[in-house]
């Protein structure tokens, strides 16, 4: 079965969230207020993974590896 994505509200990361962009994740929630943590949404397009958040943090991985943050 293939999947095509995953949300998520809180500190617990879905499994297919790349290690690579797990910093982000946690770099974004460290910023929140703690009562106001949104949520989250991975998805893979064309392969790779994207990685946004409900108040607009965006991040994919390039073809390198490296983290790409493509919104706020």
């Amino acid at each position: 079965m293939i999947s095509i994505g995953k949300r998520w509200q809180g500190k617990e990361m879905p499994p297919a969230l790349p290690v690579e962009l797990e910093q982000f994740v946690q770099n974004v929630e460290a910023e929140l207020e703690e009562n106001n943590l949104g949520s989250w949404t991975l998805t893979f397009l064309e392969g790779k993974p994207v990685v946004y958040h409900s108040n607009g943090a965006e991040a994919t991985i390039d073809s390198s590896g490296a983290l790409v943050v493509l919104g706020d």
